[in-house]
């Protein structure tokens, strides 16, 4: 497949050839490998996402409304959803430049440690907030809650955000999925993606309303799941060519592994 996407094409069909021992039905294998390659190329732009929602909009497109509801004012509420965004504009930066660079599964987990802890800490700070543990105009207890928030948005600003691109670009597609199912996963993290924003963009202000600061915890806990299905599930694709045996991500993890037979083909 690599030497497709190089446009090798007559060394492509040697190589098969070599593989199956025969020339029969080499060209419909070598037709059926070329129209899957133009497929990813179509998917490549537009559909590639597939992290949860939970983490980071309704942070960014509900700020005002969570502020005024803690008990800030109005001014108030506007300077800090301002400060946030530039925040999450930063670490975005950050991120695009790490990421690629970096460990991803390991990036996917502290960013997502970082988010659960930030959350938790933000519930209880709200909670302190509404209670009347502290005054209503504590400006230092307010400041606290921002840097908070920031540290939430920063956290899935730096990992998750880019990750969920990263891990269904064109290169980590190649190593973690087959040919025959790569645009359909394409097609379908994108659609869960969208629909899912659209669900939370709906009906967070009624989970607000419904449960208060521990919506805060709830999302903390959807985080705790993510990583820990990050860290038992997720192989590793950092530093990893395509033209290697990539099986061995696979056959080396501990729970994949069952899923190969003895020539290193998913069952």
């Amino acid at each position: 497949m690599s030497m497709i996407k190089l446009g090798q094409f007559d060394e492509a069909k040697q190589l098969l050839q070599r593989l199956h021992g025969t020339k029969n039905n080499i060209h419909i294998l070598f037709n059926d490998l070329l129209a899957a390659n133009e497929a990813s190329k179509v998917a490549k732009g537009s559909e590639k996402q597939i992290m949860s929602q939970t983490q980071n909009r309704p942070y960014l497109l509900y700020a005002p409304y969570l502020f005024r509801v803690i008990g800030f004012r109005t001014s108030e509420a506007l300077t800090y959803t301002a400060i946030i965004g530039g925040v999450n504009f930063a670490a975005t930066i950050i991120g695009i430049i790490s990421v690629s660079r970096s460990w991803r599964r390991f990036s996917l987990i502290a960013g997502g440690v970082q988010i659960c802890v930030g959350q938790v800490m933000l519930g209880i700070l709200t909670w302190i907030k509404l209670a009347g543990v502290v005054s209503r105009s504590d400006v230092y207890h307010d400041y606290l809650i921002v840097a908070t928030t920031c540290i939430c948005v920063s956290g899935f600003a730096w990992s998750w955000g880019p990750l969920g691109w990263i891990f269904l670009s064109n290169d980590d597609m190649l190593l973690l999925y087959p040919v025959e199912v790569r645009s359909c996963g394409q097609n379908l993290a994108s659609r869960v993606h969208w629909n899912f924003s659209s669900f939370m963009t709906l009906v967070f202000p009624f989970m607000v309303c419904l449960c208060g600061h521990y919506v805060l915890y709830l999302f903390a806990f959807f985080g705790v799941i993510i990583c820990i299905l990050a860290y038992y599930f997720m192989p590793d694709t950092y530093q990893i060519l395509v033209e290697e045996d990539v099986s061995e991500v696979w056959r080396q993890h501990w729970f994949w592994r069952r899923y190969f037979d003895l020539n290193d083909l998913m069952v």
